[in-house]
C-alpha cells in the first residue's frame, strides 16, 4: 500500500564511525512515518537523516560556525518540478516534526542556479507537536533548514506529501538479484532488504526479493536466505548477468503478482529510501510514463559522494555518452546542475516509444535498473550474453525513455578497483556490442567492421598480441552467434 502521510515519532542520528569499506549495514534507517492524521495525503519523499560515514553531505549540510543544519542535499532537496513533469500531482507540502524546540526555515530554488528564497520560518515548541508547510510558489526544488535550542538536539522527522490519488493498479516489485561468489556482499545487501521489510510496510507488501544463485556450490550456504519475503533459485549453469536476471523475470512473471521487475547488481549498497521513492513515483506516473525505464544511479563505493552516472545512452555510432556524471554530489551547485539536466523526454515530450532514428538512445544499466513487467510480454526477455552489454542491448530494444530521480541510487565498486579490464571482458565487451549493433543499427556493417579494424590495429601497434588474439576470437563467435541463439529475444 502506498504510505499516506502521517504525524508522529522521529528516530535519532546514529554515530557513524569511519570504516575502511562501507557495507551495507553501516547505517540506521530513519523511518520518519508519523501518526496518521492526513489521510487525503501521500508520502512522496522521506528526509533521509544518516548514511554511511564519509558520505554525510548527500544527505545533511551543516552551516559553518553555527547548529543550524540544512536538507540542500542530491538525497534531500525536493525536485518539484521534476515529481509534478512525471506524475501531475499538485497541493506538495511538507509534514516537519520535532520532539525538540527549534526553528524551521523553508526555502525555494529555481533552476540550477537561482537564488534561494525564504518560503516559510516558524518555531517548533517540540513535544511532538506537528507543523505542516504549503509548498505553492512555483520553484523547481524545496529544502528546509533547522536550528535547535540545544546544539545536540536531533533534527526533526520529515516528509515531502502530495493529494492522495489511488491508484487503479496498486505497484508490486519483484526484485531480481543475480550472484556468483559474492556471498558477504550478497548477505549484507538481503540484510538491508530485510531489515526494511520490518520498518516499512510499503516494502514488505508491495516487494518481494528473487535471489538468482549462479553458483550450485554455493546453494547451501545461500539457503537461510529464503524467507517470506525472499526466494532462493539456484541456477543449474552459470548464466551470467544476463541469464540470471532472465531466470528471475521469468518466475516473477509466472506469479502474475508483479507490475515491475527490478534488476539489482548483488554487491551494492543501498539506502531503502531508494525502494519507497520508486514504490512512490511509479504508483504516480502519468500514463505517457507508465511504462518507461526507470534507473537509479551510481555512486562509488570508495569515493562516496563522487557520482559516476546519472543517465547514459549510446548515440548513432554507438557510443557511450555518460548524459551526466562524474561529479561530486557533495556539491549543491553540482548537485542542482544535475537534477536541472534530467530530460525525462528525451526530446520528444508526447512519445511513449522513441524513435529507431534517435540521436541518443538511452538505457538503464542493472545495477538498479526497473521495467514495467508488461515489456516483458511485448519485447521478450533478455539475450543470453553472459554480461557486459546486455542491459544496453535491453535498452535498444526497448525504446523506452529512462526515468530518473534524486535519492533512487547506489553505491557501487569502481571499475578501477574491481577487476573490470579482463581479457573476458574484452571479449564479452566485443562480441556482444557486435550482436546489438547488429540488431538496432541501421550501418550496422560499416561500424563494426570499422570498430574492429580500429581495435585490432590498436593491439597489434602496441604488441598487445594476447588482446588482438582475444578481439578476433569475438568477432569470429559473433559471426555465429545468431545461429546457435535466437536473436529477437521473443523466443526467450
Amino acid at each position: 500500500m502506498r504510505q499516506k502521510a502521517s504525524q508522529g515519532d522521529k528516530p535519532s542520528i546514529p554515530d557513524c564511525e569511519p570504516r575502511p569499506d562501507v557495507k551495507n549495514n553501516d547505517f540506521m534507517l530513519s523511518d520518519c512515518r508519523m501518526k496518521s492524521d492526513q489521510p487525503s495525503r501521500q508520502v512522496l519523499q522521506r528526509v533521509v537523516l544518516s548514511g554511511p560515514a564519509g558520505a554525510e553531505l548527500l544527505y545533511l549540510r551543516p552551516q559553518e560556525n553555527s547548529p543550524t543544519i540544512g536538507t540542500d542535499t542530491y538525497v534531500n532537496l525536493f525536485h518539484k518540478s521534476h515529481w509534478q513533469h512525471l506524475t501531475g500531482l499538485s497541493d506538495f507540502g511538507l509534514n516537519i516534526n520535532s520532539r525538540h524546540p527549534g526553528q524551521v526555515r523553508i526555502f525555494s530554488l529555481s533552476g540550477c542556479l537561482g537564488e534561494k528564497k525564504l518560503l516559510a520560518q516558524d518555531r517548533l515548541v517540540g513535544g511532538n507537536e506537528p507543523k505542516y508547510f504549503e509548498l505553492s510558489p512555483e520553484a523547481d526544488f524545496f529544502y528546509f533548514d533547522w536550528t535547535p535550542d540545544r546544539s545536540s538536539a536531533p533534527l526533526p522527522a520529515a516528509e515531502y506529501t502530495a493529494e492522495f490519488k489511488p491508484a487503479a493498479t496498486e505497484p508490486h516489485i519483484a526484485l531480481v538479484i543475480t550472484t556468483f561468489s559474492r556471498i558477504e556482499a550478497l548477505q549484507q545487501l538481503v540484510a538491508t532488504y530485510n531489515q526494511a521489510r520490518q520498518n516499512f510496510l510499503e516494502i514488505k507488501s508491495l516487494t518481494h526479493l528473487y535471489v538468482i544463485n549462479n553458483r550450485l556450490e554455493d546453494a547451501d550456504r545461500l539457503a537461510d536466505l529464503t524467507s517470506e519475503g525472499i526466494t532462493l533459485l539456484n541456477n543449474p549453469v552459470n548464466s551470467g548477468g544476463a541469464g540470471g536476471f532472465g531466470l528471475g523475470a521469468r518466475e516473477a512473471a509466472a506469479t502474475g503478482l508483479y507490475s515491475h521487475v527490478l534488476f539489482m547488481d548483488d554487491d551494492v549498497i543501498i539506502h531503502p529510501e531508494a525502494w519507497l521513492r520508486t514504490l512512490a513515483l511509479i504508483g504516480n506516473l502519468k500514463p505517457l510514463y507508465a511504462d518507461q525505464l526507470i534507473s537509479g544511479g551510481m555512486l562509488n563505493q570508495k569515493q562516496l559522494t563522487h557520482c559516476h552516472t546519472l543517465a547514459e545512452a549510446l548515440d548513432h555510432k554507438v557510443k557511450h555518452i555518460n548524459l551526466i556524471g562524474d561529479l561530486d554530489l557533495a556539491d549543491i551547485v553540482q548537485t542542482r546542475k544535475a537534477l536541472s539536466a534530467a530530460e525525462p523526454d528525451w526530446g520528444y515530450p508526447q512519445a511513449a516509444i522513441l524513435p529507431a532514428q534517435a540521436s541518443l538512445r538511452p538505457y538503464a544499466a542493472w545495477w538498479y535498473c526497473l521495467i514495467p513487467a508488461e515489456l516483458f510480454k511485448k519485447y521478450g526477455y533478455p539475450l543470453p550474453l553472459f554480461f557486459r552489454g546486455d542491459d544496453q542491448e535491453f535498452g535498444l530494444r526497448l525504446k523506452r525513455k529512462v526515468l530518473t530521480l534524486n535519492g533512487i541510487f547506489v553505491w557501487h565498486p569502481s571499475f578501477e578497483s574491481s577487476g573490470k579490464t579482463t581479457l573476458l571482458r574484452s571479449y564479452l565487451g566485443t562480441r556482444n556490442q557486435d550482436i546489438y549493433t547488429t540488431l538496432h543499427f541501421k550501418h550496422w556493417r560499416k561500424l563494426i567492421s570499422l570498430r574492429f579494424i580500429r581495435a585490432l590495429n590498436r593491439s597489434l601497434a602496441a604488441n598487445d598480441y594476447e588482446k588482438a588474439a582475444v578481439m578476433i576470437l569475438a568477432f569470429t563467435d559473433y559471426m555465429t552467434f545468431g545461429r546457435r541463439t535466437p536473436l529477437t529475444g521473443a523466443e526467450l
